[in-house]
């Protein structure tokens, strides 16, 4: 389990876009495809595509089904769920 000073750069990443923090927050909700996310947050596809791609390279959300090429699912990944505690203590603060 990584620790909280090595959780903080992964929170840096998603702060510094606030798409990615909707994403995040709306992955943390229930898994959802790529279309429910621009529908539900009204981001475009490829900004939303493009955010994803960082995040799950990150390690901060999770594909649940990556070799298809249609009808991907995301989720929040376990590392991903305890950002959210530390990306909520900024977002209060700010």
């Amino acid at each position: 389990m990584p620790s909280t000073d090595m959780l903080w750069p992964l929170v840096s990443i998603i702060k510094i876009s606030k798409n990615r923090v909707k994403i995040v927050f709306e992955l943390a909700k229930r898994p959802q495809f790529p279309s429910d996310l621009v529908k539900n947050l009204e981001i475009p596809f490829p900004v939303v595509s493009r955010h994803l791609k960082c995040l799950v390279k990150r390690g901060i959300i999770e594909c649940y089904n990556p070799n298809q090429k249609k009808g991907k699912i995301f989720a929040i990944s376990k590392t991903g769920e305890k950002l959210i505690p530390l990306l909520k203590t900024l977002l209060n603060n700010s």
